[in-house]
């Protein structure tokens, strides 16, 4: 079919759809014009998701096939969710959400199209894709081959190897890291039947799919072509954080004449691969022909300034948004008054700010690179030397996916968008599986899905009013999870909805069950420490909310103020502010060349640093602050205090 042309009388309709959209200007017509293979490299704040979703509307508006569709791909669920949001605003955009089209992530179009139907063609059982569950069975079975423990005992990460085998390529090639045995050794061969026997069995992880996508295209040479029949036009958002061998498999699969138009901010470029995709070689985004929209609406000409000087490629950022409340600041801590970093930020953001500017401006947040981390260096290393009540000991953390308060903490104070409740229902009801697997309930036996426990309830003429009582009332709290009295009431109401499928079982064996572990690995651990992010800083009346966070987790959000909190790179041993204030002065900070990952630690700069519209500030210790870097900060209009 005809793609269908989107003409400048057609914009008139995103007055009415998209009143907050403002198309008059000529990045914005340029990429809602374009109807070729373009890419889009867009700014922070400059309404790439709202451009994505105002073209899909127009399209939708002339979209004549009930056979052919639009696919439209990204990066990550919370991404899909706010393109569909968009669409369901208007009768025309629901079009787009049901057959013949597609929206979701790169997962789910993989194995919805290509790998699943494969494999399941081949007679292959799909029991279920996690990468943890496989991890956890892999260690098991390997551990039970003296030769392969003997060999992981002498590797650094041989644990890590082994969690992380994966097929590969169109031959399934088993691979893992680096210092992964030859298929010729013993504890190689052995390896290689255990990620065989689990494959049997039906448990993969998520990147084993894209092995199989590429075994179906390989085998079966016209899929490419009836890919690009069946989706004449291929949209993908956040295309950054597409991986190389993701990029190549995508380019493979819409070869065939799809047009594809792909959207992104390179410079944004943090959700990477750890499973040997790391190469800065493989990024193909962006290519010839590039629609920039270097405009931004979020921020003015100070922060938009500080961000473009930490770019790495393409066009300085425009700042058209609100000027700056208070001028860029940096907080230079020593190691025992790092603890009253985040305070002072507050205090400063409430001499910026009213109380009524505070209330309808959006979040105030102090956000870190780094979750957690055993570098040895002085503390600034990652969140939880900032706050305490984040420090995580990764060797006695519970498994995120194997524990109830980890799957809840998903939507607590993670300065996440709006909850999907969808997502958040298949949270409890995978806490509700792990309880009956770990009873050992009959009904649970070979279950690995939620979906699947509940149709074999439904079958079993279980009565399923307490239990769906208990979800809605554990879905519909926000604070579900977070103190120790909300805990135990998720464990009461959860052991009575339960209980006629496990007879016997007491309250207390009940509530000591593994899944309702203290995340952070010490039951005499404060039960709220593990989930608390929010820092509560008062002066005199008033009181402003400061959120913990990472930048992963922020990525997309807009803040009214943001503290970015220093941290160590894993791979370049390098300090991310070191280096960003070095950006901002042209100080070079070593000789030599630099480490290889150290770009790809610099951009989580320029997500954080664009986070906020009236305020920004960095903290760094003062041991890792070089004096010539002062005077030219300051000549710039930084503001520079230290935290005593």
């Amino acid at each position: 079919m005809t793609i269908p042309h989107i003409a400048e009388e057609d914009l008139t309709a995103l007055t009415t759809a998209f009143p907050v959209l403002d198309f008059t200007s000529p990045e914005c017509r340029a990429v809602l014009l374009a109807g070729g293979r373009i890419d889009v490299q867009a700014a922070p704040g400059s309404g790439k998701t709202t451009i994505l979703a105002a073209k899909l509307y127009l399209l939708s508006r002339k979209w004549a096939s009930d056979r052919q569709g639009i696919c439209v791909i990204s990066h990550t669920n919370t991404a899909a969710n706010e393109i569909r949001h968009r669409l369901a605003g208007t009768p025309e955009g629901t079009r787009l959400l049901a057959y013949p089209h597609f929206i979701g992530t790169i997962h789910a179009f993989i194995n919805q199209y290509l790998a699943l139907p494969w494999l399941r063609s081949e007679g292959g059982k799909v029991d279920i894709i996690d990468d943890e569950l496989f991890g956890r069975r892999a260690l098991s079975a390997a551990r039970s081959n003296w030769t392969v423990k003997t060999w992981a005992k002498q590797q650094f990460n041989g644990d890590e190897l082994i969690e992380k085998m994966r097929y590969a390529g169109a031959e399934l090639d088993i691979v893992s890291g680096k210092g992964f045995p030859s298929e010729k050794s013993e504890s190689g061969k052995y390896l290689r039947k255990v990620k065989g026997d689990l494959a049997k069995k039906g448990i993969f992880r998520h990147i084993d799919m894209f092995a199989y996508a590429e075994r179906a295209m390989a085998n079966a040479p016209d899929l490419p072509v009836l890919l690009a029949k069946r989706f004449p036009l291929v949209m993908i958002d956040e295309m950054q954080d597409t991986s190389p061998s993701q990029t190549a498999l995508l380019t493979k699969a819409f070869g065939k004449g799809a047009i594809v138009q792909r959207f992104g901010d390179i410079n944004q470029r943090i959700f990477i691969d750890d499973d040997g995709d790391e190469s800065e070689d493989g990024t193909t985004f962006p290519e010839e022909p590039v629609l920039p929209m270097s405009t931004s609406r979020r921020f003015g000409p100070v922060i938009a300034g500080i961000v473009s000087q930490v770019r790495q490629v393409g066009d300085a950022v425009v700042g058209k948004g609100p000027d700056v409340a208070a001028p860029p600041t940096i907080l230079v801590y020593k190691p025992d008054s790092i603890g009253r970093v985040i305070p002072q930020f507050g205090a400063l953001v409430l001499d910026a700010f009213d109380d009524a500017t505070i209330a309808a401006g959006g979040h105030v947040r102090a956000i870190c690179a780094r979750k957690s981390g055993d570098a040895k260096q002085v503390p600034g290393r990652h969140v939880g030397d900032f706050w305490r009540p984040l420090a995580v000991d990764s060797k006695t953390a519970a498994p995120r996916r194997a524990n109830a308060w980890l799957l809840l903490a998903d939507d607590i104070g993670m300065g996440r968008a709006p909850i999907e409740l969808g997502d958040r229902v298949e949270r409890v009801r995978r806490i509700i599986l792990l309880v009956l697997r770990e009873a050992k309930a009959s009904i649970a036996t070979d279950v690995r899905e939620p979906w699947q426990l509940f149709r074999a309830l439904r079958d079993a003429d279980v009565d399923l009013h307490s239990l769906r009582r208990a979800i809605r009332d554990i879905v519909m709290d926000p604070g579900a999870g977070s103190t120790d009295k909300t805990r135990t009431t998720i464990i009461n109401a959860l052991h009575a909805a339960l209980k006629p499928l496990l007879p016997g079982t007491t309250i207390k064996q009940f509530a000591g069950f593994d899944v309702f572990a203290h995340p952070a690995g010490g039951d005499d651990a404060p039960a709220e420490n593990a989930l608390l992010r929010t820092c509560t800083v008062s002066v005199g009346d008033r009181t402003v909310n400061i959120t913990v966070d990472t930048v992963s987790n922020t990525k997309g959000e807009t803040h009214l103020a943001t503290l970015y909190l220093e941290s160590f790179g894993r791979y370049s041993k390098r300090f991310d502010v070191v280096e960003a204030l070095a950006c901002l002065t042209g100080r070079k900070t070593s000789k030599g060349k630099q480490p290889g990952t150290l770009p790809a630690q610099l951009r989580y700069n320029y997500v954080g640093f664009s986070r906020p519209t009236r305020f920004l500030c960095l903290a760094i210790n003062s041991e890792r602050l070089d004096e010539s870097d002062l005077g030219k900060l300051i000549d710039a209009g930084w503001r520079v205090q230290s935290v005593i």
